[in-house]
C-alpha cells in the first residue's frame, strides 16, 4: 500500500529500526531513535543500488515520489540516478567562508579566526574544493576518523564547524540532507571522563605568580599573567585587552560583549595592585597597536603562551585555573556567592531571575577584587 502523510506524521521512536515502502522503488528507513530518511531501491545496469534522498522533514512525500519516479525513469532508459548533475552550488570552501560571514558577529573576532584555522587546517585540504551538494558522509569519514583517533576534542570540533557549513548548505537550498546527521552511529562516542582545568589553592597561586614574574618570559606575559590573576578574567579576556576599554579615572576596565563568553559586556572592577599592573604596562603602548598587553612582535599573546609558559616553570596549573583559585578563595572567605559568580561573569540565578537582576554589584565586587589583590600581593 502507498504511504500517507499521517503514516510519516506518527514516525516516532520505537526501540528498533524499520522501514516502510511506497511506490517506485521509493522506501523510508527509520532508526531505532525515531530518525527518518526517504531511500530510493532499483536495478541499475544490472546491480541494485540505493540512492539516500534526504530527511523526511526536509523532503516532503510528494517530492519524495518526484524524485522516485525520475530515478526509476532514468534507471530503466540506461542511466544511473547517481551520476553527478552540473549546479551552481558552492564549494566547501565557499560555503564556509558564508558560514563564518554570519557567524562571526556572535562568535566575536577571535574565535571566527580560531574556526576558520580549523577548517583550513583538517577540512579544506579534502573538501575545500567540493561543491557542497557532492559531499557524501563518506568524504566526512575521510577527513574525520583520523583526527577521531588522534586527537578527539579537534575531531569533536572539526565535526561541529562541518556540520554547521552542511546546515547551512541544506538552508540555502544546495542540498536537500545533511551528510554528517548519521556521524553519530559511526564515530565513536567514547566514556572519558570530563576534564577539570587544573587549579591551585589560592596560597600556592601566589607562590606561582612570583615565580612567572621572576622568570625570563616577555614582560607583556608576564605583565598580563599578573593581571589575568588580580581580575580572574579569562585568558582571552586579557589577551585581547585595550586601552580603550580602560577607564583609569574609575578603575574599571569594560570588556565588550563582542569578547566575552557570554556576549554581553562585563565591567571589572580594577584593584590598586590590578592599577599597578596597567602602569608597568603603559611603557608598551608604542608597540601593541592599542593592545595593553602586546606579544613581542606587537601582536596579540598567543592563546597557548601562558599554559606554555607556566608548564615550563614546573607549576601545575592552566590560566583557566586562576579563576578556579579565585573562586575557590572567595567561598573560604565566605564571599556572597551572586558576587563571586559576578566578578567571574557567570549568570546567576535562573533565566527569570536574571531578567530581574540588572545590577552588576560593580562596588560590591570592587571590595572583593581588593582583598584578593591583597591576598595575593602580600
Amino acid at each position: 500500500m502507498p504511504l500517507t502523510q499521517r503514516q510519516l506524521d506518527a514516525i516516532g521512536p520505537t526501540g528498533k529500526p524499520f522501514k516502510l515502502y511506497d511506490r517506485d522503488g521509493l522506501m523510508v528507513r527509520v532508526t531505532a531513535a525515531g530518525k527518518a530518511r526517504w531511500v530510493w531501491r532499483g536495478v541499475v545496469k544490472g546491480k541494485r543500488i540505493e540512492v539516500g534522498m534526504g530527511s523526511t522533514r526536509f523532503r516532503s512525500l510528494k517530492e519524495a515520489r518526484e524524485v522516485a519516479f525520475e530515478h526509476t525513469r532514468t534507471a530503466r532508459l540506461g542511466g544511473d540516478p547517481r551520476a553527478p548533475v552540473t549546479t551552481d552550488a558552492p564549494t566547501f570552501r565557499e560555503a564556509a567562508t558564508l558560514y563564518l560571514e554570519i557567524q562571526s558577529p556572535d562568535w566575536g573576532e577571535e574565535h571566527s579566526r580560531h574556526v576558520r584555522r580549523l577548517l583550513e587546517r583538517h577540512a579544506f585540504p579534502s573538501l575545500g574544493d567540493l561543491p557542497v551538494d557532492e559531499i557524501q558522509t563518506a568524504d566526512l569519514m575521510r577527513v574525520l576518523v583520523p583526527l577521531w583517533r588522534r586527537q578527539r576534542p579537534t575531531g569533536q570540533r572539526l565535526r561541529q564547524r562541518i556540520a554547521g557549513v552542511m546546515a547551512w548548505s541544506v538552508a540555502a537550498g544546495y542540498r536537500a540532507d545533511d551528510p554528517t546527521s548519521t556521524l553519530s552511529a559511526v564515530l565513536p562516542a567514547g566514556r572519558r571522563k570530563r576534564k577539570h582545568h587544573r587549579y591551585l589553592p589560592a596560597e600556592e597561586l601566589r607562590e606561582a605568580l612570583a615565580k612567572v614574574q621572576a622568570s625570563g618570559a616577555w614582560i607583556g606575559t608576564r605583565l598580563a599573567m599578573r593581571f589575568l590573576a588580580l581580575t580572574a578574567a579569562r585568558s582571552g579576556e586579557v589577551r585581547g585587552a585595550r586601552w580603550r576599554e580602560v577607564d583609569l579615572e574609575s578603575a574599571t576596565w569594560t570588556v565588550p560583549a563582542s569578547r566575552m563568553k557570554s556576549r554581553k559586556e562585563h565591567r571589572v572592577p580594577l584593584s590598586s595592585a590590578a592599577l599597578g599592573v596597567l602602569k608597568r604596562a603603559d611603557g608598551l603602548r608604542g608597540r601593541g597597536r592599542g593592545l595593553v598587553f602586546p606579544g613581542i612582535q606587537g601582536k596579540m599573546v598567543g592563546a597557548a603562551v601562558f599554559g606554555r609558559l607556566l608548564n615550563d616553570l614546573g607549576i601545575d596549573c592552566s590560566p583557566h585555573g586562576f579563576r578556579s583559585s579565585f573562586r575557590s578563595w572567595c567561598s573560604d572567605e565566605g564571599i556572597d556567592r551572586e558576587v563571586a559568580e559576578q566578578a567571574l561573569a557567570h549568570a546567576v540565578g535562573s533565566q527569570v531571575e536574571q531578567c530581574y537582576a540588572r545590577s552588576d554589584v560593580l562596588e560590591r565586587r570592587r571590595e572583593v577584587m581588593e582583598a584578593w589583590a591583597a591576598f595575593l600581593v602580600r
